[in-house]
């Protein structure tokens, strides 16, 4: 870990996270409103979601997130609650002396419109606060990308800089944000009209030398309309995670589920409930 605020990179929405985040030109989902908020244009309708999501059991997030449309514009709202769970300290002797914990709070506001019929931009400004045991620092960060595609393009394109900003120091010194620059492409492929399939993959590349390019790659099969299926993966460096997750779709309503295997903070499993108008 590089950064002090690393929690500004946290996915967690079941959708997205089960294709391993490859999601840069997605379009019309609240869960852009992480990756690339140029995603949130063209959504006609209110949309809301909650999601839940715990890995092994000590950190859990809490996610809220709603998109209105407004003249031409769509603005996005979004909160994230991660906490850690309580531990004991102990002293030298191994004696409990105290215990501690650790939450963080973000909280996004967005706006994404269009430029062109095939061409839309967005931004996202978040505030933060995050508190380790009994030190807090607080900041900002903001992102910036866009979106290119249209109906009749084989292939839709998106980009966004994630991470521009500035924190308060836990103690002494403040860490720089995990500033990054993230692009992906995607597709649909119709095999026959109750199947379809929605292929991603995304770059995400930092400003910190130090830190590798990620890659991340995923796919969605729609099935009969009513069922989706999603599998997906990532790579950094020598280092690689696998994803998968399925949701049910019900009018309006679509219950989503993912499973992340052990990647270092234990195994993970999301829920996400959403609300869209279509």
């Amino acid at each position: 870990m590089s950064s002090g605020a690393e929690f500004l990179l946290e996915e967690p929405a079941a959708q997205s996270a089960a294709l391993s985040g490859a999601y840069a030109a997605r379009q019309g989902e609240l869960a852009c409103l992480r990756y690339n908020p140029a995603g949130l244009a063209g959504m006609t309708q209110l949309s809301l979601a909650v999601g839940h999501d715990s890995a092994a059991g000590d950190w859990s997030d809490e996610w809220a997130a709603l998109a209105y449309p407004v003249g031409g514009a769509t603005l996005g709202l979004e909160a994230l609650v991660s906490t850690l769970q309580s531990f004991t300290l102990y002293d030298s002797s191994g004696v409990a002396v105290d215990t501690a914990g650790a939450n963080n709070l973000n909280l996004g506001l967005a706006a994404a419109g269009p430029f062109e019929p095939w061409l839309a931009f967005g931004a996202d400004f978040r505030y933060f606060r995050s508190q380790l045991y009994t030190f807090s620092s607080q900041g900002y960060a903001v992102d910036l990308g866009l979106r290119l595609g249209a109906k009749s393009w084989p292939l839709a394109l998106g980009a966004a800089v994630q991470n521009f900003g500035s924190q308060t120091a836990y103690m002494t010194q403040a860490d720089p944000l995990p500033v990054c620059l993230r692009a992906g492409a995607e597709t649909d492929w119709d095999l026959d009209p109750q199947i379809r399939l929605h292929p991603s993959a995304d770059l995400l590349m930092f400003q910190d030398p130090q830190r590798p390019t990620e890659f991340r790659g995923g796919i969605e099969a729609r099935l009969f309309q009513s069922a989706l299926l999603r599998v997906g993966m990532q790579k950094s460096g020598n280092l690689q995670g696998f994803s998968a997750g399925l949701g049910v779709l019900w009018g309006d309503y679509r219950l989503d589920y993912a499973y992340l295997p052990d990647q270092g903070l234990g195994t993970t499993q999301m829920i996400e409930l959403s609300l869209t108008g279509r």
